[in-house]
């Protein structure tokens, strides 16, 4: 074979897989779904109002306050706990603290929480 026909022949290969990979990505834009438009121009993550109603919220308050308690509980066990005093404490409660009346507007449930 001479040079001028392996030249030939690769850019034929290369011109078929790319005109093949072509013809792939254009049938795949084809079966793919419309893009997801958020009723009301809400911004949606997945299909959160599915779940939402799944466990009472009172039930699911009380799971969550339970479960806490035993983290605090363990890391208190295991010396694993900072200090009030501690700098990074402190800043974690003044973010918190910044960002509690915020949740509200979502949920004002929240203004009962600890």
């Amino acid at each position: 074979m001479t040079a001028s026909f392996t030249l030939r022949a690769l850019g034929f290969a290369l011109a078929m897989t790319s005109f093949a990979s072509a013809s792939a990505y254009a049938q795949d834009e084809q079966k793919a779904p419309p893009p997801y438009t958020a009723p009301n121009n809400q911004i949606r993550f997945g299909n959160a109002a599915l779940f939402r109603n799944l466990i009472p919220p009172a039930t699911l308050e009380a799971q969550s306050t339970d479960e806490y308690a035993q983290i605090i509980h363990e890391a208190e066990k295991t010396k694993r706990l900072l200090p009030d005093d501690n700098e990074l404490v402190k800043r974690v409660r003044d973010i918190a603290n910044h960002e509690i009346p915020f949740a509200l507007k979502w949920n004002d449930r929240a203004k009962n929480w600890k």
